[in-house]
């Protein structure tokens, strides 16, 4: 059965809230921002509105490539600006909606349709270099090797496309619950691998020259009564570390796998529907219930948890400089140290923040739930 946009929200809202699905109490009200002195100034370098992200429960993303920032917006519209400047370099109007996105490397940006549409753009002046059609909606951005582009679809379906002409190389399938949320994990491609957490909960290294599996693991198996109860969704992007990959589920676990063989080197409850970030030999998650956890990456001992952001709808956690930052669903930007995820600065921008950010260097981009891009840069 497909799971609908309007039964995802209630479900994720009372995933979050710990009541049960018609109470009409939350007891989980989000948690009052603190205090803080603020050790470092985040100013804003130049913002863009490119239109709204708000109907699908997994918003598009932004992209950088070659100093370039790609976004687009649910209505077809496809931008490129200037990393440092924001000057807008261009811009293409599609003849379709969009769904997923966006990605941009090695000369394309390539976007997704709810129709099935895969389009890929030429970075240097978006140019239509060629079009393919999927059975399904994509609502994660597909990702470009080079030789071919990968995309996971909410059928448990991942493609291998020819980079060059858009025609199918290959394809793997996962045989899915009955209920699932929305949200579709991105592929992420290390080595010979495409890494694909699916909605079963489980984990599957899949050779891009072949479209065969390496090896598969499971994250998290189902458990408890209900079909709610059971989802374990891997919605989030795993994280690889050296030659781990580290993924976290739903209602589930986090745990580190062997990248070579898929072997568990450790695992913790938790539970998150967002991707995983890794800087200083640790790695960090915002769960569901608003808490953030950073574990070593090669032992997996808990370092530090804050849970001073609770039920404020974290977006996924990205490393910034040698900071942490997460947006939250009032259109704040908090600023952690990653040493002890202490807040270090905070700041606001127009919308829910739910896209998942992007950092270079001292830069960072966020794309919030009223479409406009803000560029921060941090002065320590």
């Amino acid at each position: 059965m497909k799971f609908s946009k309007l039964v995802a929200g209630v479900v994720v809202a009372t995933l979050l809230s710990g009541c049960e699905l018609f109470d009409d109490e939350d007891p989980k009200a989000p948690a009052d921002l603190v205090d803080f002195e603020s050790s470092i100034s985040v100013n804003k370098d130049w913002s863009r509105s490119i239109g709204s992200q708000h109907e699908y429960l997994s918003p598009m993303r932004l992209a950088e490539d070659a100093g370039v920032i790609f976004a687009a917006n649910l209505d077809g519209e496809v931008y490129a600006y200037r990393r440092n400047t924001g000057e807008k370099v261009w811009e293409v109007e599609l003849d379709i909606p969009l769904s997923g996105g966006v990605s941009a490397s090695r000369g394309l940006v390539t976007v997704g349709g709810p129709q099935g549409q895969v389009v890929a753009l030429s970075t240097v002046d978006g140019t239509e270099k060629w079009r393919a059609k999927l059975a399904t909606e994509v609502l994660s951005a597909p990702v470009n090797t080079g030789r071919q582009v990968v995309i996971h679809t909410p059928d448990g379906l991942v493609t291998g496309l020819s980079s060059a002409d858009g025609s199918v190389l290959w394809e793997y399938k996962e045989t899915l619950p009955l209920l699932t949320m929305q949200g579709v994990s991105e592929p992420i491609l290390e080595g010979p691998f495409a890494l694909v957490g699916f909605a079963s909960g489980k984990l599957s290294a899949i050779r891009t020259d072949t479209g065969l599996p390496a090896w598969e693991a499971l994250i998290a198996l189902p458990s408890g009564r209900s079909d709610i109860e059971r989802m374990v969704d891997l919605d989030g992007e795993p994280v690889v570390v050296g030659q781990s990959v580290i993924a976290a589920t739903l209602q589930g676990y986090i745990k580190a796998l062997d990248m070579r063989s898929g072997r568990v080197l450790w695992e913790a409850n938790a539970s998150t529907s967002t991707a995983l970030a890794a800087g200083f030999g640790q790695v960090y998650i915002a769960e569901l219930d608003g808490s953030v956890t950073a574990y070593r990456a090669d032992t997996g001992a808990q370092v530090w948890r804050n849970d001073q952001l609770s039920y404020r709808g974290l977006s996924a956690p990205v490393t910034w400089s040698s900071y942490l930052v997460v947006g939250d669903a009032d259109g704040y930007v908090h600023v952690m140290s990653q040493r002890d995820g202490s807040f270090v600065a905070r700041f606001s921008v127009s919308g829910a923040v739910r896209s998942l950010m992007t950092s270079r260097g001292k830069s960072l981009y966020v794309l919030d739930d009223s479409g406009r891009i803000t560029a921060l840069t941090i002065e320590e």
